[in-house]
């Protein structure tokens, strides 16, 4: 069946025309969940929440798993043939004890967290109630997931669960990840990343009584420095990241401990390991010159990995790269393939056909308090997403 002639059954048809209709309700449960906070590793009451919606909406063997993620199904009329996974991340960038409070100004939906991921788990909502009322007969099972890790530090944990471990990981055929809001990009490679957490630690001591002692932040400080000149950012090739700097109790103390955490990301693996070369060395080049010119004491420096992305692509010849793209000419929507850091990585990594794309609309402000999400054109990111779906789970005749 041709996308064209599943737009124009009549069960899809309105269900497209329907999509338009739901926006008032669309961005009343993106502004409810938006209020549950879910720090990344705290997701629990967004997810216990966003589970009583898939029974509501119509889902089977609904259920949080081992890593936390919330899962519900669509049974299709073939069950042993493999299932299509519809995912979108649960957790944000912000911090836990941030008290969230989105609300509506002009239009636009206003909110931590409110596009990143409130636009995408929302539509995953409109696409349960869009097959609820539908009524249609899919061939092929549908796996829906709101999935916790996605950012920061998460390292794609409940990703990584699902297709490493996951009770369902062998009866999935390729995956859809829902992120964030717009209507013509498609993520089909993964950027592959590191993260690393580069800490000194020393004796400390008083400023004036102490002085001579080797400081922590003078060592991380000359490491930084040296790093920057040496492993610089190439843009469109390989990025470093210096996001976080900390240590020190006072102002009139030496140091006994300082810290880093450091952004790595390249299009190639040994980019990667260049980038991760550098920071190794400039770390001993700065313990080294830290304890030459001390009076005494030594400070150490020590570098943990706190995360790994794995790059991937998904081959142009791919089923899910052909069936997106023939959705997006049908709704006269041109294609922007896209290299990102994203939930499909995983997948991708592992030879699992997956992509990301967005939930329609427009947005700004992203990872910010001034966060915002502009439903305005929703209705073609979620006809995308909606024949997209469809396409590939097979709509029986």
């Amino acid at each position: 069946m041709t996308i064209r002639e599943l737009a124009a059954a009549p069960a899809v048809a309105g269900s497209l025309h329907r999509l338009a209709g739901w926006e008032a309700w669309i961005s009343r449960q993106q502004l409810e969940l938006s209020r549950i906070p879910a720090p990344t590793g705290l997701e629990g009451p967004r997810a216990e929440w966003y589970l009583r919606q898939m029974r509501r909406l119509g889902l089977t063997r609904c259920a949080l798993d081992p890593a936390g993620n919330a899962l519900g199904w669509r049974i299709g009329l073939e069950p042993d043939l493999p299932a299509i996974a519809l995912s979108a991340h649960l957790d944000t960038v912000f911090p836990p004890g941030l008290r969230l409070h989105p609300y509506v100004r002009k239009s636009k939906l206003m909110g931590p967290g409110i596009a990143d991921n409130g636009a995408g788990l929302s539509a995953l909502l409109a696409m349960m109630r869009a097959l609820q009322q539908a009524r249609l007969r899919l061939r092929r099972s549908l796996l829906f997931v709101a999935n916790v890790g996605e950012e920061g530090e998460g390292n794609l944990k409940g990703m990584r669960h699902l297709v490493e471990r996951g009770r369902w990981r062998r009866q999935i055929g390729c995956i859809v990840v829902v992120d964030g809001a717009g209507d013509s990009a498609a993520t089909n490679r993964g950027l592959a990343s590191r993260r690393l957490h580069v800490k000194f630690s020393g004796p400390g001591g008083h400023s004036w009584s102490d002085a001579g002692r080797p400081s922590a932040i003078h060592a991380l400080q000359r490491s930084l420095a040296r790093l920057l000149q040496r492993a610089r950012t190439r843009p469109g090739e390989s990025v470093l990241n210096i996001g976080v700097i900390e240590g020190g109790n006072s102002i009139n103390s030496i140091a006994a401990e300082a810290g880093a955490r450091l952004d790595l990301r390249s299009v190639a693996a040994r980019g990667l390991d260049r980038l991760e070369r550098e920071v190794r060395a400039a770390v001993a080049a700065g313990e080294r010159e830290e304890n030459h010119l001390a009076r005494g004491g030594r400070v150490q420096g020590h570098i943990e990995i706190l995360g790994a992305r794995p790059g991937g692509a998904l081959p142009a010849s791919a089923p899910l790269w052909r069936q997106l793209r023939g959705v997006d000419r049908f709704l006269g929507i041109a294609t922007q393939p896209r290299l990102a850091s994203t939930d499909a990585n995983i997948p991708l990594s592992k030879g699992i056909p997956a992509i990301a794309i967005g939930a329609g609309g427009s947005a700004g402000g992203t990872h910010t308090l001034q966060e915002w999400f502009d439903p305005a054109g929703r209705e073609l990111g979620l006809k995308r997403l909606l024949l997209l779906t469809l396409s590939l789970a097979e709509v029986a005749r």
